[in-house]
């Protein structure tokens, strides 16, 4: 086993496991949206059926790009100021308390959504 202190942190796998799980997610999302706004009451099937036979089965991902963007940004700061506050005790060789570790979330994911922000706005008007 390697020494603990060997290990590199990879803080940004946090953006790239997001943006994949938002290719996956991002077309149930859309639907959503289109049944919140639907003029006509259509069931999921018939609203999936509906806009596939209109724009074709890619049109599910449209505004992808914006959601990848909003996933690389917001995830990826959020697990990197995560993890510099962390390696601040590891490299005193201190191990974080429990409501340190909670501090550094809560202000992860306040300058994630800061950063993120921008990409956000872009998705909710694409």
């Amino acid at each position: 086993m390697p020494p603990q202190g060997s290990k590199k942190q990879r803080w940004y796998l946090g953006g790239i496991a997001g943006s994949g799980a938002v290719c996956i997610t991002h077309p149930l999302d859309l639907i959503k949206v289109h049944l919140q706004i639907q003029k006509k009451n259509r069931n999921v099937f018939q609203l999936i059926q509906n806009n596939a036979a209109r724009w074709g089965i890619l049109s599910f991902y449209s505004g992808l790009s914006a959601s990848i963007t909003r996933q690389m940004t917001y995830s990826t700061a959020r697990f990197g100021v995560y993890e510099y506050l962390q390696n601040m005790h590891r490299e005193r060789g201190e191990v974080a308390a429990f409501h340190q570790r909670l501090a550094y979330a809560g202000l992860g994911g306040v300058v994630g959504a800061a950063v993120g922000n921008f990409a956000d706005v872009a998705r909710e008007k694409g």
